[in-house]
């Protein structure tokens, strides 16, 4: 629940900055939901299993310059499962709020775009669950990264278009830990949503 808290009061502070400089421009606002593959790095040797969840995500998005700048926030859950001898199977599952900004160029415009900047993943949960009592010990961590992005967009009228996101997240900071093994946290996002621009 921190973690939300953190995550929002963050992204209202980027959001509001985001705006403020907006006043003389069109702003784009996108939503989208998708499913992330977890790609762990430096995970234990005896995990069997690591898996994504279902995604969502806003942001907001204005001309800078030669592109245009994105801040928002991505949800992702995520689980890690390993072998422990005597004990059995050992999951630890929990989610993070990314909150990504972007600096995003156009190529093809309308149609496709490339972002890529760094994000900061604030924790959202994290529970161990195993099949004869706690004798591990798991815990995810607040931790820096960085996204890229290529997005395509179909205009559908009414300044709304509908949008495909393929996004990829490399951790650049230690951010799950098993049994004092730390983790990288890597995924790639397929998403789609609605995008609408505001003149």
């Amino acid at each position: 629940m921190n973690g939300l808290m953190d995550c929002m009061k963050s992204f209202t502070l980027l959001l509001s900055l985001l705006l403020l400089s907006a006043s003389a421009h069109a702003v784009e606002l996108t939503g989208l939901v998708g499913y992330d593959l977890n790609l762990m790095s430096n995970k234990p040797s005896n995990a069997t299993n690591t898996k994504g969840g279902v995604v969502y995500g806003f942001s907001a998005r204005i001309d800078a310059g030669p592109g245009k700048l994105e801040a928002g926030f991505i949800y992702t859950p995520l689980s890690i499962t390993v072998a422990t001898p005597f004990i059995g199977d050992e999951k630890s599952s929990g989610s993070y709020w990314l909150l990504p900004v972007l600096y995003r160029f156009e190529f093809l415009p309308p149609f496709f775009s490339f972002g890529i900047g760094p994000d900061y993943a604030f924790v959202g949960s994290n529970t161990l669950s195993t099949t004869q009592g706690n004798f591990s010990t798991s815990a995810f961590s607040n931790n820096l990264g960085a996204e890229a992005s290529l997005q395509g967009a179909q205009d559908v009228g009414e300044n709304l278009s509908i949008v495909l996101d393929i996004r990829y997240r490399m951790g650049l900071q230690d951010s799950i830990s098993f049994n004092g093994v730390p983790s990288k946290f890597n995924f790639l996002m397929f998403a789609f949503g609605l995008q609408k621009r505001l003149e």
